[in-house]
């Protein structure tokens, strides 16, 4: 059996879209598993090394660390870490790198698997699996039980991994990236994506990323934001992306990140009563206080522009509560 914080990757990956009849379709993705998702526990396991490895990689550029051969791919998750470090402070980063650096010796003992295709049980579990795990606290307390691990696992390197699901995050973004470049891997996915069963949530969030670029929309709705020029056919577009959003199943660890931005685009259109309800889906399947402090803040910010004024001042000192 696949250890949970294993099985939780690929899940992650794997995760259906909300369908018309549950069962049916379930069944249907699980015989597409069955004939196309032939990796062995041992090559999972090695996937999930080497994106261990690659995740703390980019952790440390991210921290400052220099590199002449970092990849495109490290770099860009690496951009998450700086918007991390501006968002906090951490103190000494030197020696953050070096413990992170000192973790990835623990490679090897913490993801292990045989030469054993997964069974049909198991690979029923990762198509019906909804328990919300933190991937991070999971890998952590693996670290924390081993020998390689714990002397270097401070409490200062913890906190900083936990922060926003850090490490966690970072193992699923380059997990599924070498699942993805896998041939019978993606099969399995281009199978799901015909059929209506699957999303690409990293082109989603791609896709996310460039409107908001485009467009200078910043994750926390600005006053300013009201004033941001759409013409119909852009109004249009984001009303379709966020439409396509919003089909992704709301158990995906990615749901609240599209949700918050996904209200962002609809409240620099004007569509608040849209706006506000993403805001609350997102904040009812938030797992992190950043996550909840940002949601409550956009709501305060969406119910200020619709003169919602009773309402609006909860959510800002909920806000406020959630970040002192």
């Amino acid at each position: 059996m696949l250890p949970k914080f294993m099985q939780k990757g690929i899940t992650a990956l794997i995760k259906v879209v909300k369908w018309v009849n549950p069962v049916d379709n379930a069944q249907e993705a699980l015989e597409n598993l069955q004939e196309h998702f032939t990796l062995t526990t041992y090559e999972i396991a090695q996937a999930y090394q080497n994106s261990y490895e690659d995740a703390l990689t980019a952790i440390c550029l991210g921290l400052g660390k220099k590199s002449l051969l970092s990849s495109r791919i490290a770099e860009e998750f690496s951009e998450e870490v700086k918007q991390l470090l501006a968002r906090h402070s951490y103190g000494d980063t030197k020696s953050l790198i070096q413990g992170c650096q000192a973790l990835i010796a623990c490679k090897e003992s913490l993801f292990q698997g045989d030469a054993q295709r997964l069974s049909e049980k198991e690979l029923a579990i990762l198509v019906n699996d909804d328990e919300r795990l933190s991937i991070t606290q999971l890998v952590l307390t693996q670290l924390q039980s081993l020998d390689c691990g714990k002397p270097h696992l401070t409490e200062a390197v913890r906190a900083f991994l936990s922060a926003e699901e850090l490490l966690g995050r970072g193992i699923l973004f380059f997990f599924h990236e070498r699942l993805r470049q896998e041939p019978r891997v993606a099969r399995t996915l281009q199978f799901l994506q015909q059929q209506g069963l699957w999303e690409d949530v990293g082109k989603l969030l791609r896709e996310q990323t460039a409107w908001q670029r485009q467009l200078n929309l910043a994750e926390q709705i600005q006053p300013r934001d009201e004033f941001t020029v759409h013409t119909s056919e852009s109004e249009r577009l984001i009303q379709q992306a966020v439409g396509q959003w919003k089909r992704l199943s709301s158990q995906h660890p990615e749901y609240t990140k599209l949700m918050l931005g996904g209200a962002t685009l609809l409240s620099s259109t004007g569509n608040l009563a849209e706006a506000e309800k993403l805001l609350l889906q997102a904040l009812e399947k938030a797992e992190t206080t950043e996550d909840r402090a940002l949601a409550t803040f956009n709501l305060f910010q969406v119910q200020l522009r619709g003169h919602k004024f009773e309402s609006a001042l909860p959510y800002l000192q909920q806000a406020i509560a959630l970040v002192t």
